[in-house]
């Protein structure tokens, strides 16, 4: 839901005249089925500085890896970082 937050955030501070309807929608993510996984925090400090990613990239990959999940993302390094973890990353 962070991501979710951060975007309806940013698109706020874009558009702040579309922040009521912003708003609204972002009240339906929270109707996703969504599935909250708890993580260890120090394996993805661990992941992230072996990995050169910032700790939330490396939390995308710690999740992916551990739930043994494709990895969806145009993040080049984050792509390149998930094939070097052994995690499957979708062509787009």
């Amino acid at each position: 839901m962070f991501e979710v937050a951060n975007v309806c955030r940013r698109k706020i501070a874009a558009h702040p005249e579309l922040a009521q309807p912003l708003r609204a929608a972002f009240g339906l993510a929270e109707r996703l089925p969504i599935e909250h996984v708890s993580v260890v925090h120090t394996e993805i400090v661990s992941l992230a500085l072996d990995a050169r990613l910032s700790t939330y990239d490396a939390s995308d990959l710690w999740t992916a890896r551990e739930l043994k999940a494709e990895l969806v993302t145009l993040d080049d390094k984050l792509r390149s970082a998930a094939k070097q973890h052994r995690v499957e990353v979708p062509k787009l």
